[in-house]
């Protein structure tokens, strides 16, 4: 069950998948068994070329209602994912997504057009009109795929500007104010328990593991 997730500040430990509404009040969570152990959804089976993130969402979402709208990062977005949950639960999603998960016949506006003008967007709306996928450039191309909103309606947000040295206003789609409104919940959860945690001066992974879920049920509370 160990896993190493480089770049964390503490890349060894158990794996806890947490699902959290935008102010940190967590909904279902799961404990991450190692690849011998089959993610399972109780109330839909998760096709077989769906990966571990997408399985995991699939599951967390067991206890979530229909219509209900979802966000994740990049980690768990893939389009079958996004399918599986709109078509099986009715429940939307929306998460950034890595480049090499969007298919390649789809093409956007390359990044040197783009870069011209900050806040600049392209959109690929499927046949089915049922996903979007969009490339949003602030100071870097972003991804963002989702069956629940688009670009439409853009509206202002401020950013700083290193060459101008102020703030300046861009346009931005209607997917990524979403995604920025209802991302953060599972941080915020996670420094409200390392802030209050107790202190386990011990190794043994199952007296941390439940000193853990003891700080994770007085943060909920």
């Amino acid at each position: 069950m160990k896993q190493y997730v480089k770049g964390k500040p503490d890349p060894e430990g158990l794996k806890c998948f947490v699902m959290a509404n935008p102010s940190g009040i967590p909904l279902d969570f799961c404990m991450y068994e190692g690849n011998g152990k089959e993610i399972q959804s109780e109330k839909v089976p998760p096709p077989e070329k769906l990966d571990v993130g997408g399985k995991v969402v699939v599951k967390l979402t067991d206890t979530s209602t229909e219509k209900s709208s979802i966000y994740v990062d990049r980690c768990f977005t893939s389009v079958p994912f996004l399918d599986k949950l709109l078509r099986d639960r009715n429940i939307t999603a929306t998460g950034t997504i890595m480049l090499s998960r969007i298919a390649r016949s789809i093409r956007f506006e390359e990044d040197a057009t783009m870069k011209k003008t900050r806040g600049s967007h392209d959109q690929v709306v499927r046949n089915d009109g049922n996903l979007a996928i969009i490339k949003w450039f602030d100071n870097r191309a972003i991804y963002l795929a989702s069956t629940e909103a688009g670009v439409e309606p853009i509206e202002k947000c401020t950013r700083w500007s290193k060459k101008e040295k102020k703030y300046i206003t861009v346009p931005r789609p209607c997917v990524v104010k979403a995604y920025n409104n209802n991302m953060g919940g599972v941080d915020l959860l996670d420094r409200m328990v390392g802030k209050y945690g107790m202190r386990a001066w011990t190794h043994k992974r199952t007296n941390r593991v439940i000193d853990h879920f003891i700080d994770f049920a007085v943060a909920a509370a």
